[in-house]
């Protein structure tokens, strides 16, 4: 295969979660069932994992065309992984997949359709978050992909998404000058990649089809406002001059009302010290009023009227996402099943 064969490589940045990462390259075999191999690449880039990763990864090879292992004789940490992902991939385009997250609904082959009749900077598809079984809690999805001329509307679409890497589809071809290694130690590597990327193209696709299904509460361990309001803070401040300080302030803006709400209410109910969130929210956002009407009463406020507040402020976010549909989805299927249990 040549690199001018590959169109889209699918990088897997993966440590010690050997039983999701079978679980995603059975799923990749099934999307690849009827897609040309010769316009995909499967990377997976192991970090040294410790479990059984090594033996699950290895047992593919045989099974896809176009696959490759890579070993890291020590865990670089997962910016370097990530970056490593980019940096090894043969395909003019590039999305690195977490490794507890799945390509569904025929994601692979729609995607090879898109970048061979387009070129874009970056594709985003649509995620969502399932507990056990990722088929049947995939919420309906209505609508026709939306191409982008304005890249900061579509930057505004996405939002959140240009920092969860299994959302976005990055044309590495314009960015054959940009060395992903020196964005690394900021735990949002992608941000960049996707920033610059659109900013390159004349077109970036939002896919408003669930493309993406992500383990819910399957982070790991991480500082929620050290990574999404400090670190992106100091990313967007970087940006600024190429982005405009209108497309920015718009930007943290759909933050703020469709992104953040959900996770600083979580942060109150959990009952711990919130003093760090309070300091990092207060330094970004002081003095912007869509702060102080979405998040401030959340944090400030008496805790029965903050969660109020928070859970009033977080369905609203879901709905500017264009959620509703999943809402009403979620309340259908769940509902039911609590009352009956009662």
């Amino acid at each position: 295969m040549t690199n001018t064969e590959c169109l889209l490589s699918i990088t897997i940045p993966t440590f010690n979660r050997a039983n999701y990462l079978k679980l995603n390259l059975d799923n990749i075999v099934a999307e690849l069932a009827d897609v040309d191999s010769r316009f995909v690449e499967i990377l997976v880039s192991d970090n040294a994992s410790s479990d059984h990763t090594q033996e699950v990864a290895e047992s593919f090879i045989d099974r896809i065309p176009n696959y490759r292992y890579v070993r890291n004789a020590e865990n670089i940490g997962s910016d370097k992984n990530i970056a490593q992902c980019y940096s090894l991939a043969k395909g003019k385009y590039v999305i690195a997949l977490g490794d507890d997250d799945l390509l569904i609904n025929g994601a692979i082959q729609w995607l090879i359709n898109e970048l061979n009749s387009r070129t874009y900077g970056v594709i985003c598809i649509r995620p969502f978050g399932y507990d056990q079984n990722f088929i049947s809690e995939c919420p309906p999805s209505f609508g026709k992909p939306q191409i982008f001329k304005d890249k900061a509307k579509f930057l505004r679409q996405i939002g959140p998404l240009a920092a969860l890497i299994s959302a976005c589809v990055i044309n590495k071809r314009l960015l054959a000058d940009i060395d992903p290694y020196k964005f690394c130690g900021c735990s949002l590597v992608q941000v960049h990649l996707v920033i610059l990327a659109t900013q390159r193209a004349d077109f970036n696709l939002y896919s408003k089809k669930y493309f993406v299904a992500y383990k819910r509460n399957n982070w790991g361990h991480y500082d929620f406002s050290a990574v999404f309001v400090h670190e992106l803070g100091k990313i967007l401040d970087t940006y600024t001059p190429l982005l405009g300080s209108r497309a920015v302030s718009a930007y943290e803006t759909k933050l703020l009302f469709s992104y953040f709400p959900q996770y600083v209410l979580k942060e109150r109910l959990k009952n711990n010290n919130i003093s760090h969130v309070k300091e990092r929210f207060t330094a970004r956002f002081q003095g912007k009023l869509s702060y102080y009407l979405s998040i401030y009463p959340i944090l400030f406020w008496p805790k029965y009227f903050a969660l109020l507040w928070g859970s009033i402020i977080s369905l609203m976010g879901r709905i500017i996402n264009g959620d509703t549909v999943r809402i009403l989805y979620f309340f259908v299927k769940n509902v039911p099943q609590a009352l009956k249990r009662d």
